[in-house]
């Protein structure tokens, strides 16, 4: 590992472990959410996109302050987890979508952490040669900060809140009742 890559990773293994104590704090602070017997689907899918996003994020950043410079191996495991989780979790809301009101942003959603997950993989997998370690602990770099995105990003829409941006205009435009459709059959 190159020292540039040093701080970036001591600084954002910080944060992804300060982050994830933070959404421990937000589940416990309203437990109902994603918990017991009236728990949402959603939320749980939220939460758990979250904390993956941000465990992925600080598992990168641990491997790439290692000087044995295993990021690309590390990033292949942490992709296929991340696919396999976002996978099962958008089978989960796929069966629970006829009994229970879901957002329509979920699909899009899960298609860009997916995506997210493609790219580390695409770039853990040259990492792992001897040829391609300097180029992929640059690429993991980039990668971490995408999954910080995630899971700040999900964690937001956890506590209920959204940032107002097109992609929230267009779902509410989405979401508005249709002529002559009633707010409870939404």
């Amino acid at each position: 590992m190159t020292v540039t890559y040093t701080d970036f990773f001591l600084g954002s293994a910080t944060a992804a472990g300060a982050l994830i104590g933070l959404l421990f704090v937000a589940l416990s602070v309203a437990p109902e959410r994603v918990q017991g017997i009236h728990a949402s689907a959603e939320h749980q899918a939220i939460s758990g996109t979250a904390f993956v996003a941000l465990v992925d994020a600080l598992f990168i950043s641990l491997v790439g302050l290692l000087p044995s410079g295993a990021i690309g191996i590390a990033a292949v495991v942490f992709s296929v987890g991340g696919i396999t989780s976002t996978i099962g979790v958008g089978i989960r809301l796929w069966r629970h979508r006829r009994t229970e009101r879901l957002s329509h942003r979920w699909p899009v959603l899960l298609a860009v952490i997916l995506i997210v997950y493609g790219f580390q993989l695409a770039a853990g997998i040259p990492a792992i040669s001897e040829h391609g370690a300097a180029a992929g602990v640059s690429r993991q770099a980039s990668l971490v900060l995408a999954m910080f995105a995630i899971g700040i990003f999900r964690a937001w829409e956890l506590l209920g809140l959204h940032a107002g941006g097109v992609f929230d205009l267009l779902v509410a435009w989405a979401d508005r009742p249709k002529a002559g459709e009633s707010q409870d059959k939404r």
